[in-house]
């Protein structure tokens, strides 16, 4: 969760434009604009942002699968169902 916006960060600065905070402000690049640097880093980002992004969609997709398709009781075992004394 670090390396991603810093890998960003660093493939920014490694270009023409520098770094933007919200649009208020911008800071000028420290480094040299340099574009192999620039796509390493960027892709740094890619990668980083598919090994964090993963586990989130499986996360969000078992429960749908054991709830529309499996139709089993895990997902009431995960707490999303309602309890008797309600």
């Amino acid at each position: 969760m670090v390396g991603m916006p810093a890998a960003d960060c660093l493939a920014t600065n490694f270009s023409e434009f520098g770094v933007k905070y919200f649009h208020l402000f911008a800071l000028p690049p420290w480094g040299i604009e340099d574009k192999r640097i620039h796509r390493l880093f960027e892709g740094t980002h890619m990668v980083l942002t598919g090994v964090l992004t993963t586990p989130i969609a499986i996360h969000v997709i078992t429960p749908l699968q054991h709830a529309a398709i499996d139709r089993d009781c895990i997902v009431g075992r995960m707490g999303f169902a309602r309890s008797a004394a309600a």
